[in-house]
Protein backbone atom coordinates (compact mmCIF):
# COMPACT_ATOMS: atom_id res chain seq x y z
CA UNK A 1 0.00 0.00 0.00
CA UNK A 2 1.54 3.10 -1.19
CA UNK A 3 1.26 6.10 1.64
CA UNK A 4 0.72 9.15 0.22
CA UNK A 5 2.84 12.20 1.82
CA UNK A 6 0.86 14.83 4.39
CA UNK A 7 2.43 17.63 2.88
CA UNK A 8 0.90 19.05 -0.40
CA UNK A 9 2.75 19.23 -3.06
CA UNK A 10 1.89 23.02 -3.54
CA UNK A 11 3.59 23.36 -0.24
CA UNK A 12 7.43 21.78 -1.48
CA UNK A 13 7.01 24.77 -4.45
CA UNK A 14 9.78 27.59 -4.31
CA UNK A 15 9.32 30.66 -2.88
CA UNK A 16 6.82 33.80 -4.02
CA UNK A 17 8.44 36.53 -5.96
CA UNK A 18 7.55 38.70 -3.20
CA UNK A 19 9.91 36.58 -0.72
CA UNK A 20 12.38 37.16 -3.31
CA UNK A 21 12.20 41.11 -3.57
CA UNK A 22 12.36 40.91 0.26
CA UNK A 23 15.63 39.12 0.50
CA UNK A 24 16.40 41.06 -2.25
CA UNK A 25 15.81 44.35 -0.24
CA UNK A 26 17.39 42.61 2.91
CA UNK A 27 20.88 42.04 1.20
CA UNK A 28 21.13 45.68 -0.61
CA UNK A 29 20.49 47.08 2.92
CA UNK A 30 23.97 45.19 4.43
CA UNK A 31 25.40 46.25 1.58
CA UNK A 32 25.07 49.39 2.31
CA UNK A 33 25.78 49.13 6.09
CA UNK A 34 28.47 47.37 5.06
CA UNK A 35 27.08 44.12 7.00
CA UNK A 36 27.45 41.71 3.96
CA UNK A 37 30.90 39.87 5.21
CA UNK A 38 28.66 39.56 9.07
CA UNK A 39 25.17 38.47 7.70
CA UNK A 40 24.55 34.87 8.67
CA UNK A 41 23.46 31.67 5.58
CA UNK A 42 20.51 32.25 3.46
CA UNK A 43 17.66 30.74 5.45
CA UNK A 44 15.90 27.61 4.09
CA UNK A 45 13.28 28.58 1.43
CA UNK A 46 9.91 29.67 2.81
CA UNK A 47 7.07 27.74 0.94
CA UNK A 48 4.15 29.79 -0.06
CA UNK A 49 1.65 30.24 2.09
CA UNK A 50 -1.97 30.42 -0.17
CA UNK A 51 -3.50 30.56 -3.46
CA UNK A 52 -0.26 27.65 -4.55
CA UNK A 53 2.15 30.35 -4.72
CA UNK A 54 1.24 31.17 -8.36
CA UNK A 55 2.89 34.49 -8.92
CA UNK A 56 0.80 37.36 -10.62
CA UNK A 57 1.19 39.02 -13.86
CA UNK A 58 1.88 42.42 -14.14
CA UNK A 59 -1.31 43.44 -15.58
CA UNK A 60 -3.57 41.11 -13.18
CA UNK A 61 -4.89 42.65 -9.98
CA UNK A 62 -3.75 41.96 -6.72
CA UNK A 63 -5.46 39.37 -4.32
CA UNK A 64 -6.46 41.14 -1.43
CA UNK A 65 -5.84 37.75 0.97
CA UNK A 66 -2.81 36.88 -0.68
CA UNK A 67 -1.40 40.46 0.43
CA UNK A 68 -2.60 39.92 4.32
CA UNK A 69 -0.32 36.93 4.24
CA UNK A 70 2.34 38.05 2.51
CA UNK A 71 5.20 38.64 4.90
CA UNK A 72 6.66 41.31 2.75
CA UNK A 73 3.34 43.03 2.07
CA UNK A 74 2.21 46.68 3.92
CA UNK A 75 -1.20 44.51 4.36
CA UNK A 76 0.14 41.88 5.92
CA UNK A 77 -2.01 40.41 8.82
CA UNK A 78 -0.31 38.50 11.03
CA UNK A 79 -3.71 36.71 12.28
CA UNK A 80 -4.84 35.51 8.97
CA UNK A 81 -1.22 34.43 8.24
CA UNK A 82 -1.22 32.20 11.22
CA UNK A 83 -4.55 30.94 10.46
CA UNK A 84 -4.12 29.86 7.35
CA UNK A 85 -0.84 28.68 8.33
CA UNK A 86 -2.27 26.58 11.02
CA UNK A 87 -5.64 24.92 8.64
CA UNK A 88 -3.26 24.08 5.74
CA UNK A 89 0.09 22.89 6.58
CA UNK A 90 1.54 19.73 8.14
CA UNK A 91 4.03 18.92 10.66
CA UNK A 92 7.10 19.13 8.74
CA UNK A 93 5.87 22.45 7.11
CA UNK A 94 5.05 23.89 10.56
CA UNK A 95 8.50 22.72 11.47
CA UNK A 96 10.56 23.96 8.75
CA UNK A 97 8.41 27.71 8.70
CA UNK A 98 9.00 28.26 12.70
CA UNK A 99 12.69 27.69 12.18
CA UNK A 100 12.83 30.42 8.76
CA UNK A 101 10.96 32.79 10.94
CA UNK A 102 12.76 32.25 14.09
CA UNK A 103 16.51 32.58 11.67
CA UNK A 104 14.98 35.46 10.29
CA UNK A 105 13.95 37.39 12.99
CA UNK A 106 17.67 36.67 14.93
CA UNK A 107 18.81 37.75 11.69
CA UNK A 108 17.05 41.30 11.74
CA UNK A 109 18.06 41.82 15.76
CA UNK A 110 21.54 41.12 14.75
CA UNK A 111 21.57 43.67 11.64
CA UNK A 112 19.80 46.26 14.07
CA UNK A 113 22.31 46.21 16.76
CA UNK A 114 24.95 46.46 14.47
CA UNK A 115 23.69 49.64 12.70
CA UNK A 116 22.94 50.59 16.50
CA UNK A 117 26.61 50.09 17.62
CA UNK A 118 28.45 51.59 14.42
CA UNK A 119 26.32 54.85 14.62
CA UNK A 120 25.80 55.24 17.87
CA UNK A 121 29.14 57.31 18.57
CA UNK A 122 28.22 59.75 15.96
CA UNK A 123 25.16 60.26 17.04
CA UNK A 124 26.35 61.24 20.42
CA UNK A 125 29.06 63.34 18.50
CA UNK A 126 26.02 65.50 16.67
CA UNK A 127 23.84 65.91 19.89
CA UNK A 128 27.34 67.38 21.80
CA UNK A 129 27.95 69.74 18.48
CA UNK A 130 24.55 70.80 18.70
CA UNK A 131 24.74 71.14 22.47
CA UNK A 132 27.69 73.67 21.80
CA UNK A 133 26.19 75.33 18.92
CA UNK A 134 23.45 76.24 21.64
CA UNK A 135 25.90 77.29 24.41
CA UNK A 136 27.73 79.51 21.89
CA UNK A 137 25.57 80.53 20.10
CA UNK A 138 24.73 84.17 21.89
CA UNK A 139 28.23 84.83 22.43
CA UNK A 140 28.72 84.60 18.66
CA UNK A 141 25.53 86.79 18.10
CA UNK A 142 27.23 89.35 20.43
CA UNK A 143 30.63 89.65 18.61
CA UNK A 144 29.23 89.92 15.31
CA UNK A 145 26.56 93.00 16.91
CA UNK A 146 29.73 94.01 17.85
CA UNK A 147 32.09 94.06 14.72
CA UNK A 148 28.86 95.35 12.93
CA UNK A 149 28.96 98.47 14.97
CA UNK A 150 33.09 99.10 14.47
CA UNK A 151 32.24 98.77 11.21
CA UNK A 152 30.11 101.38 11.30
CA UNK A 153 31.80 103.34 13.06
CA UNK A 154 34.98 102.75 10.58
CA UNK A 155 32.94 103.77 7.49
CA UNK A 156 31.67 107.01 9.25
CA UNK A 157 36.07 107.36 9.88
CA UNK A 158 36.49 107.07 6.49
CA UNK A 159 33.89 109.35 5.55
CA UNK A 160 34.69 111.72 7.39
CA UNK A 161 38.67 111.93 6.42
CA UNK A 162 37.99 111.47 2.49
CA UNK A 163 39.22 113.71 0.11
CA UNK A 164 37.22 115.36 -2.20
CA UNK A 165 37.47 115.19 -6.00
CA UNK A 166 40.50 117.73 -7.05
CA UNK A 167 38.36 118.93 -9.68
CA UNK A 168 35.71 120.11 -7.62
CA UNK A 169 38.29 122.41 -5.85
CA UNK A 170 37.66 125.63 -7.41
CA UNK A 171 37.53 128.36 -4.27
CA UNK A 172 39.17 128.95 -1.30
CA UNK A 173 36.21 127.18 0.64
CA UNK A 174 36.80 124.38 -0.44
CA UNK A 175 40.33 124.34 -0.56
CA UNK A 176 41.08 125.06 3.28
CA UNK A 177 37.93 122.30 3.68
CA UNK A 178 40.59 120.31 1.98
CA UNK A 179 43.54 121.54 4.21
CA UNK A 180 41.66 121.14 7.17
CA UNK A 181 40.18 117.52 6.44
CA UNK A 182 43.93 116.70 5.89
CA UNK A 183 45.09 117.84 8.88
CA UNK A 184 42.16 115.78 10.36
CA UNK A 185 43.72 112.50 9.17
CA UNK A 186 47.35 113.56 10.15
CA UNK A 187 46.14 113.71 14.02
CA UNK A 188 44.26 110.05 13.61
CA UNK A 189 47.09 108.72 12.50
CA UNK A 190 49.40 109.90 15.00
CA UNK A 191 47.03 108.70 17.51
CA UNK A 192 47.46 105.80 15.80
CA UNK A 193 51.09 105.55 15.62
CA UNK A 194 51.76 105.53 11.71
CA UNK A 195 54.94 105.45 10.48
CA UNK A 196 56.52 108.94 9.70
CA UNK A 197 56.46 108.12 5.87
CA UNK A 198 52.68 107.40 5.95
CA UNK A 199 51.98 110.82 7.50
CA UNK A 200 54.44 112.24 4.67
CA UNK A 201 52.62 110.52 2.10
CA UNK A 202 49.28 111.49 3.08
CA UNK A 203 49.83 115.12 3.52
CA UNK A 204 52.17 114.53 0.31
CA UNK A 205 48.06 113.88 -1.44
CA UNK A 206 46.86 116.80 0.35
CA UNK A 207 49.61 119.17 -1.27
CA UNK A 208 49.26 117.27 -4.44
CA UNK A 209 45.22 118.56 -4.40
CA UNK A 210 45.95 122.39 -3.30
CA UNK A 211 48.92 122.71 -5.51
CA UNK A 212 48.29 126.42 -7.20
CA UNK A 213 45.69 127.38 -5.17
CA UNK A 214 46.03 130.96 -3.05
CA UNK A 215 43.67 131.94 -0.77
CA UNK A 216 43.03 133.29 2.79
CA UNK A 217 44.24 131.35 5.75
CA UNK A 218 45.17 128.43 3.47
CA UNK A 219 49.01 129.07 3.96
CA UNK A 220 48.65 128.29 7.75
CA UNK A 221 46.70 125.65 7.12
CA UNK A 222 49.66 124.04 4.92
CA UNK A 223 52.11 125.21 7.71
CA UNK A 224 50.58 123.20 10.24
CA UNK A 225 50.08 120.42 8.30
CA UNK A 226 53.74 120.43 6.92
CA UNK A 227 54.60 120.54 10.87
CA UNK A 228 52.19 117.56 12.02
CA UNK A 229 53.71 115.57 9.34
CA UNK A 230 57.39 117.01 9.68
CA UNK A 231 58.10 117.46 6.04
CA UNK A 232 60.06 120.94 7.04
Amino acid sequence: MTTRSAVPDRVLSPRSAATDRRAARREQLRDFYGLKGAAAPTSPTLKPRSGGGTPRSGGASPDPRAERRDLSSTHFVPAEYYEELIARAGLPELLSTTSTLATDIGRLHSSRHTLVYNHHHQLFSAGDTISALNTRTPQLLSIVTDLQERFSEMSQLADSVALPDPSAVDDGVRARAIAQQGIERLRLMLVAEESPDALREAWGKVEATLNGHKCEGLDLLLQKGRAMAATE
